[in-house]
């Protein structure tokens, strides 16, 4: 397959404040020594689409390209959400029926629905406190979000050295720590497959810690983005049907995200699900959401209500799931056997996988100096374990990077061999 960076980058991308399609670029006007550069960053391979699902894209109706008059979505797609997140999270009849909850489409990115709820809350939940986002690091980025929004951020560190497992009773602190300070209001972000360490939490941690925080009232933000891809042998820990469970019968603030673009390989769409209390979902939609954004992308919505409850969206994700561990295993093979890494900690979840750096480039600055040489010297683009800007004051140092799991065939084979002709070697 021809890479796609030629026609995405044909002479430069400029301005771009991201250092790393900057040394991309640079990589290029080089020559490209070693060829097309392998894309292994920012979770996306810009292929792996579903056929059947785009086949659809060509049959819409013209009322597809206009904007939408529902808050909730397409309505023919948000009618069958309630159905879709009944069968994923193995909701009961009674639970799936239950009138205190909704479901919506989310058609402009679950970033952009995160912004409206962390709005939402400060209005109406923080009120004069000072909103703080409590999550895990390393993380997705929460504190871009949030901190947009006036929130500050406090991360609880996840040790390397206990396969970056949570622990329950130092997330339990860390709450403490925020809640003892009545000028502050706590919300938490809670992302069961974690990313980017690839820990699928046990269903045991989630609803300790659920339950901590419906007994506190401490707002939820359940991130499920990667909820599609654990490995094949193991189950997805269900931190909805917990939330659903404790919140009912309470005014307990949630909101459940979920990308469909990370499931289908289509990151670009921007359609995802995104559920919570029935009222609190409306005032989100009705007022929040609508100061911003208007419900578009109907065309993509239109093939995803034809393709979601199909057979053949079930078999592509076991498939894709399937493929992700495959490659998963293959590239820390690679390491250890051809580079001469050491065994490390195999994520179960996410498409990413965190591997520790060569001994040299483990010091301050370290890893981006290993990303760095990777892809001006090889053409390889990895990432950091945390690769967007946050204040690291107070967290731990981790000296990983983090490669992005693509579906291209023979591409791990390809980057690793780049990596041993630079003598990327762990203990050179």
């Amino acid at each position: 397959m021809t890479s796609p960076i030629s026609t995405l980058m044909p002479t430069n991308v400029s301005p771009n404040r991201l250092s790393e399609v900057r040394w991309l670029q640079d990589y290029i006007d080089s020559g490209q020594l070693y060829g097309d550069p392998i894309f292994l960053s920012l979770g996306e391979s810009w292929e792996d689409t579903p056929p059947d699902l785009l086949k659809h894209l060509a049959t819409s109706p013209s009322h597809a390209h206009g904007y939408q008059i529902s808050n909730y979505g397409y309505p023919p797609l948000q009618c069958q959400l309630r159905e879709f997140v009944t069968a994923e999270y193995s909701l009961s009849p009674r639970e799936s029926q239950r009138s205190d909850w909704e479901c919506a489409v989310s058609a402009n990115g679950t970033r952009a629905k995160m912004a409206d709820y962390a709005r939402l809350l400060r209005d109406e939940y923080a009120a004069k406190r000072q909103p703080v986002l409590i999550s895990l690091a390393p993380s997705w980025d929460y504190h871009g979000v949030f901190e947009a929004e006036g929130y500050k951020t406090h991360f609880i560190n996840l040790s390397p050295l206990d396969s970056f497992s949570p622990n329950v009773e130092e997330i339990l602190a860390g709450i403490d720590l925020i809640t003892k300070d009545a000028s502050l209001a706590p919300m938490f972000a809670l992302n069961p497959q974690q990313n980017p360490t690839g820990v699928n939490w046990t269903q045991d941690t989630v609803d300790r810690i659920l339950e901590e925080l419906v007994q506190r009232d401490i707002p939820l933000l359940l991130d499920d983005a990667h909820f599609s891809t654990l490995n094949i042998s193991e189950e997805p820990t269900k931190a909805l049907r917990t939330v659903l469970k404790l919140a009912e019968g309470t005014s307990y603030r949630w909101l459940h995200v979920r990308s469909l673009g990370k499931q289908f390989g289509c990151n670009g769409w921007g359609i995802g699900v995104v559920c919570g209390p029935t009222k609190l979902l409306e005032s989100l939609l009705s007022e929040y959401s609508s100061e911003r954004h208007y419900n578009i992308n109907g065309l993509a919505q239109y093939a995803f209500s034809r393709f979601l409850l199909t057979e053949d969206a079930s078999d592509y994700t076991l498939r894709r799931r399937k493929l992700i561990s495959q490659t998963r295993q293959q590239f820390c093979d690679l390491l250890e056997s051809e580079l001469g890494f050491p065994s490390f900690f195999r994520a179960s979840c996410t498409n990413f996988q965190l591997f520790p750096v060569p001994q040299r480039y483990q010091v301050p600055e370290g890893v981006l100096e290993f990303v760095k040489r990777s892809v001006l010297e090889a053409g390889v683009l990895f990432t950091s374990a945390w690769p967007l800007p946050y204040d690291s004051s107070n967290l731990a140092r981790y000296d990983f990077a983090r490669v992005y799991l693509t579906p291209t065939e023979n591409a791990m084979i390809d980057a690793v061999d780049r990596l041993k002709k630079i003598g990327m070697y762990y203990d050179a």
